[in-house]
């Protein structure tokens, strides 16, 4: 977050080009904004427990599943956690461009960009995983606990998501994303969002966020270039070895498994399964299942070709 060796031209620029910082830029604008609505709307919920992060940190049993007013409370907690840390990333980063003199930078070095970039890939990816691993462990030993069952694991996990992505998707509009991360965050905020309130899901919902474990890598590969991580050096190409690893594994062999085994399950035994699953879950969960697998194989493509690249094996053009 302090470097800015490489900040000139080391990324390609989407939206916003290489140009004089902003305010916009300097202040952390977006997510304070986000920080103030989450607790305005926490307050005006007057929630009943205000206990979601001492509960998750200590392990607490689920006991019986939370109605949906807490729900939305403890979404509005992690909402207004992920804002704060992405405005504390947002402030370093800025105050780390003015020691350094910097009045320009690419878009994939902005304080936004930092602060969303940093904050996803290696603050909340991370985090989602251990969540989601733990709970599927719990929940995988029976076909009632993968359908029905939910641990405090994978409610903090689905809770910590949505939150995420409802963050991200904010932060989306000033960097001016391409539009298909607008729909990845739109199918993951509406079925995960789905499955925190109904507690139903869960199982299938954790098996299928364990791709976001590539958003690590991702970042270093992206963003790292503008950070100090010099493009070409052994971490960054190690970052693109390790993306294309975890993409095939994860994104390219997890995911349609799980998306394969859903499907059997449910074909095979409807009445102990899908159809105990709520209505709006049901219609939605495995659809945008499918969804998000073939967005996954369109940017598998663009890695593959990228690697291919970087080793000398690809097209110049690819």
């Amino acid at each position: 977050l302090l470097s800015q060796r490489s900040a000139r031209g080391a990324m390609p620029r989407t939206g916003k080009s290489e140009g004089r910082i902003t305010d916009w830029d300097k202040w952390p604008i977006w997510s304070a904004s986000m920080l103030a609505a989450s607790l305005a709307a926490l307050a005006a919920l007057e929630p009943a427990s205000v206990s979601f992060w001492s509960d998750a940190w200590r392990g607490t049993p689920l006991g019986s599943y939370p109605s949906q007013a807490q729900v939305c409370a403890d979404i509005c907690i992690a909402l207004s956690t992920v804002s704060l840390v992405y405005c504390v990333i947002h402030g370093v980063r800025a105050l780390a461009l003015r020691a350094l003199g910097a009045e320009s930078v690419t878009q994939a070095g902005t304080p936004l960009n930092i602060s969303l970039e940093f904050g996803s890939a290696v603050v909340v990816s991370p985090t989602l995983f251990l969540l989601y691993a733990s709970g599927m462990i719990a929940l995988g030993g029976s076909l009632e606990d993968r359908w029905t069952g939910a641990t405090r694991y994978t409610y903090v996990g689905l809770v910590l998501h949505t939150a995420a992505d409802l963050v991200g998707t904010v932060l989306f509009l000033p960097l001016k994303k391409e539009p298909l991360l607008y729909l990845h965050h739109v199918l993951t905020i509406t079925s995960y969002g789905c499955a925190c309130l109904t507690g139903f899901g869960h199982y299938q919902c954790a098996l299928a966020a364990t791709i976001e474990l590539t958003n690590v890598f991702l970042f270093v590969v992206m963003c790292g270039p503008s950070i100090g991580i010099a493009a070409g050096s052994a971490l960054h190409t190690a970052s693109g070895v390790l993306l294309w690893v975890t993409f095939t594994v994860l994104r390219m062999g997890v995911l349609p498994w799980g998306l394969a085994w859903y499907a059997i399950e449910a074909y095979s035994q409807p009445e102990a399964t899908v159809l105990k699953l709520p209505q709006p879950l049901r219609s939605f969960q495995w659809p945008s299942g499918i969804v998000v697998l073939l967005m996954s194989a369109y940017w598998y493509v663009k890695i593959t070709k990228g690697l291919l690249k970087a080793v000398g094996i690809g097209s110049k053009s690819a």
